[in-house]
């Protein structure tokens, strides 16, 4: 999975972790870790594998390596 994937489904885990907290907070919790697993692991520099900062847009380049994301 590529990084721009990753960021794609980070926001769609958060939005469905928000709906389904509201049926009932253990499977909101239960998808909001999953969602944050998955940005751990995946949410990667294709170049060096740093992880890359989730805060904002994507990175148009790799603040560990310098390479161009995109």
């Amino acid at each position: 999975m590529n990084y721009r994937t990753s960021y794609l489904l980070l926001w769609i885990g958060l939005l469905t972790a928000l709906v389904l907290g509201c049926v009932s907070v253990l499977v909101g919790v239960i998808a909001l870790a999953v969602t944050f697993l998955q940005l751990l692991l995946f949410y990667r520099c294709p170049h060096c594998r740093h992880s890359l900062p989730a805060q904002g847009l994507p990175p148009s380049c790799c603040p560990n390596c310098g390479e161009r994301l995109g």
